[in-house]
């Protein structure tokens, strides 16, 4: 059963919806379940990529064993379901602010460590639990304030909690016009406009004062690998945000 820790709120969720059924990712039932192995779909090349984050990602849970993890944006609960795979004993949480992606979560992917939650992460005093890991997988483009983002999130975490952020972009601050620029034309092309409003573009001095470690960082070549079909590189890079300075 989904909890509804604040109002909702559906202007958005209207605007994003529009878009995702455009760009094919409002999946079935039974395509939600093959994720991330989505085949013979329009996407099918884009979710290679993401599984490479995921073998990166994998790594993580051979030395740390975190008890509570939150997703932030956790969309239709599929990798709120693999992250349950990694960790069988955690209590896993999954927060969105689209009900229609958090009723299909519900539905496939609920279990006895798994829950999902409707929640204005701005709106909330403090999570039900504090958590030792906070994930934003491809979520983070949908904040348009990195720093204040992570500053309410940091108080959600366990004195040695993490935050890790998963297949979203983060560029070097010249680049940021020519990035929204070719994001305003994407969104004029598909016939959501509007979706440029609620889309945000993020660059490295947004993390300066926080403690962060990049850890995996793209491959120059991966671009060109990816697109010989030799491998399929996540052109994204794993960034983790510590409440404490990590270990070196």
């Amino acid at each position: 059963m989904i909890k509804y820790l604040t109002q909702k709120n559906s202007n958005f969720e209207h605007i994003y919806q529009k878009a995702q059924t455009i760009e094919h990712r409002n999946f079935t039932d039974e395509q939600a379940l093959q994720l991330p192995f989505l085949k013979k779909h329009p996407l099918e090349k884009e979710w290679k990529k993401r599984r490479h984050t995921l073998v990166n990602f994998k790594g993580y849970f051979e030395n740390n064993k975190p008890n509570v993890i939150v997703e932030i944006g956790c969309g239709n609960g599929w990798f709120c379901h693999w992250l349950s795979q990694q960790c069988k004993t955690a209590t896993i949480v999954g927060i969105d602010v689209n009900d229609d992606k958090l009723q299909q979560a519900d539905k496939l992917f609920s279990s006895t460590n798994v829950s999902f939650a409707y929640a204005d992460i701005f709106k909330l005093n403090m999570l039900p639990q504090k958590a030792d890991l906070i994930v934003l997988n491809a979520a983070i483009q949908y904040f348009n304030d990195v720093k204040k983002l992570l500053t309410v999130l940091l108080n959600f975490l366990t004195e040695n909690g993490e935050i890790h952020i998963l297949d979203s972009a983060f560029y070097r601050c010249d680049l940021i016009d020519d990035a929204r620029e070719r994001s305003e034309v994407y969104f004029h092309k598909i016939g959501v406009p509007e979706m440029q409003n609620h889309y945000f573009h993020h660059c490295w001095d947004d993390l300066k004062g926080f403690t962060y470690r990049i850890n995996y960082v793209p491959p120059v070549y991966c671009r060109w690998v990816t697109k010989l079909g030799l491998f399929a590189y996540s052109p994204f890079p794993w960034i983790s945000v510590h409440k404490k300075p990590p270990e070196s």
